[in-house]
């Protein structure tokens, strides 16, 4: 019997260690990440009935570009990566037959979009059909990251909506694709927060897929022990094993995790054996496959279980018959509602809830760091713009011709400098220009448009510009869309509301105004004087 421990093959930069471990292990299931004609060939030589999951980032992520394609378009993107995919396949047979190398496309799956946004789940579920629909290959599918999508009667973005495909995907062969990484401490950790609540990442993180009410098989294609989650042990997206545990630790988390899936888990492929770069060394499964081929017969139980998390809620109090209209501090909204305090804290700190200027303009901030990556040519920007080396986003400079080559603070506490130098990057590249701002009372980038609800960021703009109803119901849009950014606004999490919501390098400065907002919010409500 094969083994249901899974590898995910990176670059191969130690081809004997790896396949002499795959041919040990025998394993189910093989990711290769960015396949070449080599990889697949050798792979299939050491595990011949593995089945192989090709994921080409090219054609599911593309820094992001494949996903905005499938939001803005679900049925035209799946037929361009369809054809991407022709392409790449056409090659990879090209290089196999001219070498004489031996392979079987009938063990091959193509892995869809990568870790999609949960709120454009519908978009995904649509992508899903029309590639169903146009290819005979099996398919992974709907590829969700740790952590998502939604629990079923937590949150609107939830797997029952992926229930019409379900029929689909048995018929189709093909296999439901999610990701289960959990904390180095291990896939069962319960902890408490800064806030003192208690937190269960059983149900959570690992083994969220027992929450998935469909009858269909499940690849795990990516598990492991992080110390990225809920950046507890590091801020940056290092945290493999190896900084925190000996493979013996490592491989006893692992057995426990495979008995904790449950039998609908074909394969769980640890991510990953070796490595693209030095970001990725500590996640590296070599220096443990001695002690993991001791687990290969390791298999996920009969598990009727279904964890759901349990919250405990402080309600008004009873005191002498009579209810106590003080409601307490430690008493938080339902799932799935954001706290109107919240929500007018964030809008407070963001534009001293007001989404226009005193000349009538629209609120903006001009990120110049964003204007960079989204301009794409460092020559044109450094003739306009200055970015320090750490920390980009606090001295911007922009060189604007009425001050005759004068460098000009961008972020100096007026609207106007950030107008000017919008109008300096407009005359670069203008929809670069108007994702790179962020924009009225809620200050949302223009790069996330879709998420709430625009083709592009300049009708984001155009909207904004006229409508203040129209930002307020773009900042729910925002919010709802990311079901870690609403758990943290809804135990006021402060320092997480502002990593989420406005990135790492803002915590320590922001959070503190969060709370004390938040605090005047309370006590004065919606009242803004």
């Amino acid at each position: 019997m094969s083994s249901v421990l899974g590898v995910y093959l990176s670059d191969h930069h130690s081809w004997d260690s790896t396949t002499n471990y795959m041919r040990a292990l025998q394993p189910a299931w093989v990711v290769i990440h960015q396949p070449t004609a080599r990889s697949i060939w050798r792979a299939q030589q050491a595990a011949p009935d593995a089945k192989i999951m090709l994921r080409s980032w090219d054609i599911d992520d593309h820094n992001g570009d494949r996903k905005r394609e499938a939001y803005a378009d679900p049925r035209g993107a799946a037929g361009k990566h369809y054809d991407m995919w022709d392409d790449l396949l056409e090659q990879l047979f090209g290089e196999l037959d001219r070498n004489d190398w031996e392979y079987n496309i009938d063990q091959w799956y193509l892995q869809l979009i990568n870790e999609p946004d949960p709120v454009y789940l519908p978009q995904i579920i649509e992508y899903t059909a029309e590639w169903m629909h146009r290819t005979t290959w099996p398919l992974g599918v709907m590829v969700a990251s740790v952590g998502n999508f939604g629990i079923p009667g937590q949150d609107p973005n939830n797997w029952s909506l992926v229930k019409p495909l379900e029929q689909q995907i048995r018929d189709g062969g093909h296999i439901l694709v999610v990701h289960e990484y959990w904390q180095p401490e291990g896939p069962s950790f319960v902890w408490t927060d800064k806030q003192g609540r208690t937190r269960e990442d059983a149900g959570n993180l690992a083994w969220r897929h027992q929450h998935i009410p469909l009858d269909v098989p499940i690849l795990v294609g990516e598990a492991g022990p992080n110390g990225f989650i809920y950046n507890r042990h590091t801020n940056t997206d290092n945290g493999g094993w190896q900084n925190y545990m000996t493979p013996q630790t490592y491989t006893a988390q692992v057995h426990e995790y495979i008995e904790g899936c449950d039998s609908r888990v074909a394969g769980v492929a640890l991510y990953m054996t070796d490595y693209h770069d030095d970001q990725w060394k500590s996640f590296d499964t070599t220096p443990a496959h001695e002690a993991l081929l001791a687990i290969q017969d390791a298999r996920p139980v009969e598990n009727e279980t279904v964890y759901v998390p349990t919250v405990v809620v402080d309600g008004p109090q009873i005191e002498n018959g009579e209810e106590e209209l003080d409601i307490p501090i430690s008493e938080y909204p339902q799932p799935g509602i954001v706290d109107p305090h919240v929500a007018l804290a964030i809008m407070d700190v963001e534009s001293g809830i007001d989404g226009f200027c005193s000349n009538g303009k629209l609120k903006i901030r001009f990120e110049a760091h964003i204007f960079k990556t989204e301009l794409n040519n460092d020559a044109l920007f450094i003739q306009h713009f200055r970015i320090a080396d750490s920390r980009p986003w606090e001295q911007p400079q922009y060189m604007y011709d009425d001050y005759f080559g004068v460098w000009i603070s961008i972020h100096d506490g007026e609207y106007e400098v950030e107008h000017k130098a919008f109008e300096v990057a407009q005359n670069l590249n203008r929809e670069a220009a108007y994702r790179s701002i962020g924009m009225g009372i809620a200050q949302i980038m223009g790069f996330n448009h879709v998420r709430v609800g625009y083709a592009s960021a300049e009708d984001m703009y155009s909207d904004f510009f006229i409508s203040l109803p129209a930002q307020i119901v773009a900042f729910f849009n925002y919010t709802l869309s990311d079901s870690a950014l609403m758990d943290a606004i809804r135990h006021r999490d402060w320092r997480e509301i502002v990593h989420l919501y406005n990135g790492p390098g803002f915590v320590d400065v922001y959070a503190p105004r969060l709370e004390a907002a938040w605090q005047r919010r309370r006590e004065r409500g919606y009242r803004n004087e």
